[in-house]
């Protein structure tokens, strides 16, 4: 367990004010990993059948990513690599939030490239029906995920976000 420092709390009492919707434009080493955790466990907290997505530009900051999240107790699934390895978990997931509000998911860590493609598109367009309302997406080095190509893909159904930036 870490002690998040005062302008962390800061942060993200900020995020929470702004309806959970903002940027974390924190230097490189200042912990927006940890902040973000710490922000998913307040999430996961307040709203149990939340669905919280995570997405990177590269593998390597998943599997960093997964290996934070683990860390401090959160289970998680990969969404990188071939599609067999995620694809009927993560959908089997998405269609129980149809029938429950409180199903405990994993958070799914994405790199961009998994997050943009059809197959995952299309999952996620399972939670239009999910009985939980509000997920979280946080986009690390959100400055990667601003094209348009990128911008048309996020879903309206993440009504709250966290992007995170050092630039």
């Amino acid at each position: 367990r870490y002690e998040l420092r005062e302008y962390q709390r800061d942060a993200i009492k900020a995020w929470q004010a702004q309806g959970y919707m903002g940027v974390l434009a924190m230097a490189t080493g200042t912990g927006k990993t940890l902040t973000a955790i710490d922000a998913v466990k307040r999430v996961r907290e307040k709203i149990p059948g939340a669905a919280v997505v995570i997405t990177v530009p590269y593998q390597n900051l998943a599997v960093q990513w997964m290996d934070a999240l683990h860390e401090q107790g959160i289970e998680v699934i990969g969404v990188f690599d071939s599609y067999e390895s995620w694809y009927h978990q993560v959908k089997n997931l998405f269609m129980a939030t149809q029938y429950s509000d409180a199903v405990t998911m994993p958070c799914l860590v994405c790199v961009n490239a998994s997050f943009k493609e059809e197959r995952f598109q299309e999952l996620l367009t399972l939670l239009e029906n999910a009985r939980q309302h509000n997920h979280l997406l946080v986009v690390d080095e959100c400055h990667h995920f601003n094209a348009p190509e990128h911008l048309k893909k996020l879903p309206e159904l993440f009504t709250l976000r966290l992007g995170l930036s050092a630039t």
